[in-house]
């Protein structure tokens, strides 16, 4: 008995894992449709959602901080 429930776990594993990949891929594919040709071309590459946010972080994260600090100091001496 014991050797039959490990069988239907891994089938349950490939399953699950399965299940998580294509809603992985929806979630990439609707950041493909949201984001302009443009942006597109830098994270094409990438084959995970994950990937494809990290990615994005690190184009523009900096960008923003430095455009934040930017308008802060603006503001100051206005």
């Amino acid at each position: 008995m014991p050797s039959h429930t490990y069988a239907n776990s891994s089938t349950s594993v490939v399953a699950l894992h399965t299940h998580w990949n294509r809603q992985d891929q929806l979630q990439l594919n609707a950041i493909f449709a949201s984001i302009s040709e443009v942006v597109m071309s830098l994270i094409a590459m990438t084959t995970t959602s994950r990937d494809a946010w990290q990615h994005l972080t690190c184009l523009f994260a900096s960008k923003s901080r430095a455009r934040i600090m930017q308008l802060k100091e603006d503001l100051t001496l206005i």
